[in-house]
């Protein structure tokens, strides 16, 4: 319902507003991204299966983000 967020990484200097687009019903995932559609985050509580992630990636694309630049986190 149009959350947002406002991520400072150095102190008092705020870089940008940021939404979240979508999440699971029990908050496993989340999609973040910004309004000009540079920037996109795929947000999970535990490593996604391929399965998982393929859909992810599905959903952030139907909305129209460029996912070809998208990097995965490797989880140890």
């Amino acid at each position: 319902s149009g959350a947002k967020l406002k991520v400072s990484f150095f102190g008092p200097f705020f870089v940008g507003d940021y939404w979240v687009l979508d999440h699971a019903d029990d908050y496993g995932w989340s999609i973040v991204g910004e309004g000009s559609g540079r920037y996109l985050w795929l947000l999970t509580r535990r490593p996604p299966t391929p399965v998982e992630l393929k859909a992810l990636i599905g959903r952030a694309r139907a909305m129209g983000y460029d996912t070809s630049m998208l990097r995965v986190t490797k989880h140890s």
